[in-house]
């Protein structure tokens, strides 16, 4: 911590990332390269940080939204049909 110079949010970070397994951080890593380079791009274009971080979360929306509907349709291709008569 005094060697880093860590203190407040910063110290809470570096802790958290050091109790990620392996696994863990290279996941968080790779959405951190996103998020940067989808900040990257927008800057070269003139576009606030704001205007990315709008287009991100809709990208992940969408991202989510399909895999909703693939869960969805495994769950229909898989459960068995269930037949209900009338009573009379």
């Amino acid at each position: 911590r005094e060697k880093f110079f860590l203190h407040g949010f910063s110290e809470e970070i570096a802790r958290a990332w050091f109790e990620l397994d392996d696994e863990k951080r290279e996941d968080v890593a790779r959405k951190v390269e996103a998020v940067a380079s989808t900040l990257k791009a927008h800057m070269k274009e003139g576009k606030s940080a704001e205007d990315a971080r709008k287009e991100y979360e809709a990208q992940k929306h969408a991202e989510l939204d399909v895999a909703l509907e693939l869960q969805k349709k495994v769950a229909a291709s898989s459960s068995p049909t269930i037949a209900t008569e009338k009573r009379a």
